[in-house]
């Protein structure tokens, strides 16, 4: 079976670079179509971005709540944090 001929810079004959140059350009033109479905849903993120930071602020809060409250339990044994 013949090898497909092509050289690299060092002169090897290896015969696959346009194998992976048409996998490269097939890959990138899915990400080009990724980027431009997440563009035109532009509103879906800007709603999906106001509830994840809603969510991150109450967590927040709920943290700060338990650290303080873990706080005075460990010093009600006896010990400072």
């Amino acid at each position: 079976m013949a090898k497909k001929s092509s050289s690299a810079s060092n002169g090897a004959n290896l015969g696959f670079e346009a194998e992976c140059l048409k996998m490269a350009d097939k890959l990138r033109n899915n990400m080009d179509a990724g980027v431009q479905a997440i563009e035109a849903d532009g509103g879906l993120f800007e709603e999906q971005m106001k509830r994840l930071t809603l969510t991150f602020q109450m967590q927040f809060s709920e943290s700060q709540r338990l650290t303080r409250t873990i706080r005075e339990n460990v010093k009600g044994l006896g010990y400072d944090l």
